[in-house]
Order: structure tokens, then sequence, then C-alpha cells
């Protein structure tokens, strides 16, 4: 989809070009035939030999052809100047958009907590004023205060990140037992689903194969998934299984939760804005980051509907054994 107007301009160059190259050799050809004629016309009323005659024919041809071709190449480099030049301003229009929207993201992610915050703070000092400093009430707003800081921290931590993976050609990997990473990541969001009264199952082989992988940003990987799982399932449950092939491990976190209304909009950068989509799942910074961290790890994140509701998310990381680069689907 992204790449649709890039090949509709390309091929509308491509079309221009042509019919560029068709009106040159028309024009050539008419040129030929109209010179071949005016020769003939004066050499008959000069009496010049026939021989001499085919020979300025031929020259003049060749003369012609050699100036519409090099007319046309002027013309085509004109076309690929200015395609060039309109793709450079397109990209600067596209790149500051992209910035308006980070803009706009930061903004109103950061504006609510802080807004939040100045709230509590002040609330907090009017109860310390009046001596009620240990109330249920107190507890409640430093609880709620504490929430908006962590908030915020998430936002900053989510957005350096993805700076540095952007910047990462590849990620410094080595070969790790991922089962136990595996469940050192997975285990802690029990209690989160417990707490919404969802299941929580870990469904993994008794083994797996060591798998290449940066375990940092591994592990926060599989963590943005997990976090984006538990948020927005609200009945039913989670599972995460693993299994390997002869190329990857693959690891899938499935849930029965809202689903995703645009899968389009998947693993696209800062794309939860606007207050249409800003309660939906998987067009935020998270899967972003999630995709990036999986990716400069030479593996891939697959997304694919729950059967029986939902959605279901693998990665796909690299074996240790390989002697070299796995192929992606679709590669």
């Amino acid at each position: 989809m992204a790449d649709q107007p890039h090949r509709a301009s390309a091929n509308s160059y491509q079309r221009l070009l042509a019919i560029g190259f068709v009106i040159a050799v028309v024009s050539a050809v008419f040129f030929i035939i109209f010179v071949v004629r005016e020769v003939d016309a004066l050499a008959t009323l000069l009496a010049v030999p026939a021989g001499a005659i085919r020979a300025i024919q031929i020259r003049e041809g060749a003369l012609i052809a050699i100036g519409f071709a090099a007319l046309y190449a002027v013309f085509a480099f004109t076309v690929y100047s200015f395609r060039d030049a309109i793709a450079q301003v397109q990209e600067e229009r596209r790149s500051a958009r992209f910035r308006a929207k980070v803009v706009d993201v930061i903004v109103h992610e950061i504006t609510t907590p802080i807004t939040a915050l100045r709230w509590q703070i002040d609330f907090l000092q009017e109860k310390m004023k009046a001596g009620e400093t240990d109330t249920p009430e107190v507890r409640q707003m430093i609880a709620d205060a504490y929430g908006a800081l962590e908030r915020l921290n998430g936002l900053a931590r989510k957005l350096i990140d993805i700076a540095h993976l952007e910047q990462e050609e590849l990620l410094p990997r080595k070969g790790e037992d991922i089962l136990p990473v595996i469940l050192s990541v997975a285990e802690p969001y029990r209690a989160a689903a417990e707490a919404k009264k969802i299941s929580f199952s870990l469904e993994l082989p008794q083994s797996l194969p060591r798998a290449l992988v940066n375990h940092e940003f591994f592990s926060r990987a599989l963590s943005e998934l997990l976090e984006n799982a538990v948020k927005f399932t609200d009945r039913g449950g989670i599972a995460v299984n693993a299994e390997e092939t002869p190329e990857f491990v693959v690891i899938t976190v499935a849930d029965s939760g809202i689903g995703i209304s645009h899968p389009e909009r998947l693993f696209r950068p800062l794309q939860q804005i606007g207050r249409e989509v800003r309660e939906q799942r998987g067009v935020g910074a998270g899967l972003y980051l999630a995709k990036l961290a999986i990716e400069k790890q030479q593996g891939s994140i697959l997304f694919r509907p729950n059967p029986g509701g939902g959605s279901a998310f693998s990665v796909m990381i690299p074996r240790e054994t390989l002697s070299e680069p796995p192929r992606l689907p679709g590669a």
C-alpha cells in the first residue's frame, strides 16, 4: 500500500519517456523523408550524379538521426532530473508530515499526564495544609501520580529506543537458550491477566533450539506484544506458545481481545493518533518498536487474526546453528 504512490510516479515517468521516444523517432523519419525528397529535387535540377545524391542523402539522414537522438537524450535527462527533484520534494513533504504527527503524539501523550500530575500535586498540597496526609484519598492520589509518571517514562523510553533502532543496521547478537528468556519475560504478565480475570497460559515445549538474539531487544519486543495483549483483552484469555522450524524459533502471542480493525496500520511508526483511533490496538509506538527490534536481529513479526476472535502475533527469530542468514517469508 505504501509503495503505490512511488510505483504510480515511476509509471508516469516511463510513459512520458516512451511518448518522447515515439515523437523523436516519428519526427526523425519525417525529416529524413523531407530531406531525401529535397535532395532528389535539387539533384535533378542541378544534374548531380546518382552516386553523389545517395551519399548526400545518407549523410544528411545520419546527421538528422544523430540530432534527434541527442535531443531525446537531453529530453530524457531533463525528465529524470525533474523526477529526482520532485521525488525529493515529495519525500521532504512526507518527512514534514511525519514530524508533525510525532509532535502531535508527543504533545498529547506528555501533556495529558502532566496535567493530571499538576492537579494531583495541587490536591496533595491542599491536603497537607489541612493536615490530612494519610487518608485513602491521598494514598490513591499518590498512586495515580506515580502511574502518570510511569506513562511518561514509558513513552520517553519507547521514543529513545525507536530512535536508536532506526540508526542501527543490525543489533549485536549471540546464541542463547531461548526458552528461559521467554519464560522470564512472559511470566510477570500472568498477574496482570489474573487481575483482569482473563486466563493466561504458557504452552511451551520441553526444549527449544538455541536462537541468535540480542537479549535486551528480543525481551523488549516480546514484552510489547504481551503488554498489548493484556491491555486490549477484557474477556477470554492469552496464550503464549513456541515451536521450531528448520530456520527459526517461532514464538506466538495469541489473545481473544478486540482484534485489529485496521491491519494496514500495523507496525507503522506512531500511528496511534487521532481521537477516533486512540483507543484501538495495534496502531501505537509499541508494535513499531517490536517490529524494529526483531528485524534488526534478522527476524520478523507476523500478524494474523485469531480464529476464535482477537489477534495472534508470531515472532520469528533465527536459530543459532544457521551458517547463513535465514530466508524470511516473502523475501
